[in-house]
């Protein structure tokens, strides 16, 4: 019995020495919901981080929302955030901070740093959205959309399509942004957000080359990539003839790739396009004959375009479609010998794109 009571009063001792968790009531707590870092206008400093701190409400009202936007410039990131907490009297909580923005002057320079302590931040989730944010992050923190229940909830929407489908919007998780960015044979598209009073425009995009914004997408090559990646359901193209328009609303889309090596190296891509037409702008109805006239033309201008961005693609030595992946994939040997023979392979590739195009109607009149 001696040594239970010894065993007793040890136990008893130390009980009285632990600092007991660190929980904090919700009242004490600030929610940071998206971080923005900025190229510093300090020579002495490297980045100016933002983060966007909401400010709960009882009864949550459209575009009543308050926050507030606190920014600081430092040599890291990490002793920025913890600078920022010496502007408030709460703890800051990032569980619902699920946006991060590269200032576009700091994503043209060297974003490999920020990436670096996102991915191994704790406190930030891996499902959080990237994007490159022009005039600055800062900037587009500070934008308050009328129409907004929740502080950063309109990027949340757009970007998650829970909200708006938008043809032009490019969508990127923080880890799969990280994955494309480390994977050779891949170069990972980020989009492009414009920061507007009280809106934001998402309709282009950039391709990073593993350390910098290297190619920035017009909307037009934008709405093209996002057709080939197949990342929406709904796409509509123009088709100019002569004094007549069309608009073909594509709600399906099949796709398929392969790479020949020989007689000489050449990616093939099959695309089938179907739908129907919504608009036609200069003459009254649609008849069968140009149905058919209106999908050769698409898929001549369709085939024509794709060919032109993989080709821009590859000249500028990028791989947004992940051609080299495909390589790799159907390919087997030391990585290092993949990775090397695709280089050489990619830089003297030729496209071959067929693009068959079906009309299922003239929308919903006859």
């Amino acid at each position: 019995m001696k040594w239970q009571k010894v065993l007793f009063v040890l136990l008893l001792c130390s009980s009285l020495v632990l600092s007991g968790c660190e929980f904090k009531d919700i009242d004490k707590r600030f929610f940071v919901v998206s971080i923005g870092v900025d190229k510093s206008s300090d020579p002495e400093k490297t980045f100016h981080v933002s983060v966007k701190v909401a400010i709960p409400r009882g009864q949550v009202q459209m575009g009543k929302e308050d926050f507030e936007v606190y920014g600081v410039d430092d040599s890291t990131i990490s002793n920025a955030i913890q600078r920022l907490k010496a502007n408030v009297d709460k703890e800051f909580d990032f569980g619902h901070a699920k946006m991060l923005m590269i200032g576009e002057s700091l994503a043209k320079k060297d974003y490999t740093d920020v990436l670096n302590w996102a991915i191994r931040t704790r406190f930030l989730q891996r499902i959080a959205w990237v994007g490159v944010v022009t005039p600055s992050a800062e900037r587009a923190l500070n934008v308050r959309p009328s129409f907004e229940r929740l502080p950063s909830n309109a990027l949340f929407l757009s970007f998650g399509q829970i909200g708006v489908e938008s043809e032009f919007t490019v969508s990127r998780y923080l880890f799969d942004f990280y994955r494309s960015n480390e994977e050779p044979g891949s170069s990972p598209v980020l989009p492009l957000i414009q920061a507007r009073k009280g809106h934001f425009i998402i309709d282009s995009a950039y391709v990073m080359d593993g350390k910098k914004a290297a190619l920035k997408l017009s909307p037009e090559e934008t709405r093209l990539f996002n057709t080939l990646t197949h990342t929406q359901n709904k796409y509509e193209y123009v088709i100019p003839e002569g004094d007549r328009k069309y608009v073909f609303h594509v709600d399906q889309v099949k796709i398929k790739r392969r790479l020949e090596s020989s007689p000489k190296p050449t990616a093939q891509v099959d695309v089938k396009l179907s739908g129907t037409i919504v608009e036609r702008v200069g003459r009254g109805r649609v008849n069968e004959s140009e149905m058919h006239e209106v999908e050769r033309l698409l898929s001549k201008d369709f085939k024509k375009k794709v060919e032109n961005l993989l080709t821009r693609f590859r000249d500028e030595n990028l791989d947004p479609y992940e051609f080299g992946l495909l390589y790799r994939a159907t390919h087997w040997d030391e990585m290092e010998q993949e990775v090397k023979d695709w280089k050489a392979m990619y830089k003297k590739i030729s496209f071959n794109v067929n693009v068959s195009v079906e009309s299922r109607g003239s929308g919903s009149i006859e």
